[in-house]
């Protein structure tokens, strides 16, 4: 079962709509996909449509974005709610009006192939993962994956709250996993770290800060599946444009960028599915993988009783 993991990364997710484009223009197909944050969204569109015409009409949702749909209101809009300790620093109500009038589609049963949102549980700051009761509401997976402190409030669902899944999940390999995939197409936004001399600014150092978080995340998912025998195919999607993340006057050449990556990418590398020898040693790793886990807290536990 091959599915499309995508990463979260703000405005720079354009990359990946250009990349779609070249994996579905290719015949790749998703049986299924799985998204953080801005790769949620993507994620959750083009599960409505898993076509290139999917690919070019999520293009052209992304390039109606503008800033008053993600970050309304101004600097000083921004120190107002502060000044008033409000949840956040700008309102997610543009936002969720944006996601309701392009979604074509309510609920997670309702996509044409399995789609999931990968958001973190405020009070317990576990992963939560939309979408595996059909009977959810996409927009709600979208606004509580995207909902990035402290720029964005957290989304409230059946009484609690969730923040952006890249918290605990940046790039969701694992949950796809968990959820039968044993081929995966990953589409990873993250940046390379900056050399720590060439850091000067507190901004700077918060970004090193949140990326160094990332990076280890990221790193932990993809082992998981080494040791699974899960074939991950990454495609490192960055760019050398510096962008503030209220700007996205740049969708359209990070689309194009997108794509040029991910042509080179499959040039390199052709994509091939995994032979059922493959197939076969991956089920069975995944299947014994739980037996594993437990077998290990077992052990565990009896050595730090003595």
């Amino acid at each position: 079962m091959l599915a499309f993991v995508l990463s979260g990364g703000g405005n720079r997710g354009a990359l990946q709509v250009g990349a779609l484009q070249v994996l579905l223009e290719a015949g790749i197909k998703p049986d299924l996909v799985v998204g953080t944050s801005v790769g949620a969204v993507n994620a959750l569109f083009l599960a409505c449509d898993p076509t290139p015409r999917g690919a070019y009409r999520l293009a052209e949702v992304w390039l109606q974005v503008r800033k008053e749909d993600v970050y309304p209101g101004t600097h000083l809009t921004a120190l107002w709610n502060l000044a008033r300790r409000r949840e956040s620093l700008f309102s997610n109500a543009n936002w969720y009006r944006f996601v309701h009038r392009h979604m074509p589609v309510r609920r997670f049963g309702e996509l044409q192939v399995p789609g999931y949102a990968v958001a973190t549980d405020l009070e317990t700051g576990r992963v939560h993962v939309f979408g595996d009761d059909p009977d959810e509401h996409i927009i709600d997976g979208i606004m509580a994956s995207t909902a990035l402190p402290p720029l964005h409030p957290p989304w409230r669902v059946g009484g609690r709250r969730y923040i952006d899944g890249g918290a605990v999940a940046d790039l969701p390999v694992r949950v796809a996993m968990e959820r039968g995939a044993d081929e995966i197409v990953a589409l990873n936004l993250a940046n390379t770290l900056t050399p720590g001399e060439q850091l000067r600014t507190l901004a700077g150092i918060v970004h090193q800060a949140i990326g160094a978080l990332i990076v280890r995340h990221v790193t932990a998912d993809l082992e998981y599946a080494q040791l699974r025998n899960v074939r991950v195919r990454t495609i490192q999607l960055r760019h050398q444009l510096s962008l503030p993340p209220w700007d996205f006057s740049h969708s359209a050449e990070l689309i194009a960028l997108g794509r040029e990556i991910a042509r080179a990418a499959l040039q390199a590398e052709p994509f091939e599915s995994p032979s059922w020898r493959d197939r076969l040693a991956a089920h069975v790793a995944r299947v014994s993988a739980p037996m594993l886990d437990a077998v290990q807290n077992v052990i565990g536990r009896r050595l730090v009783a003595r």
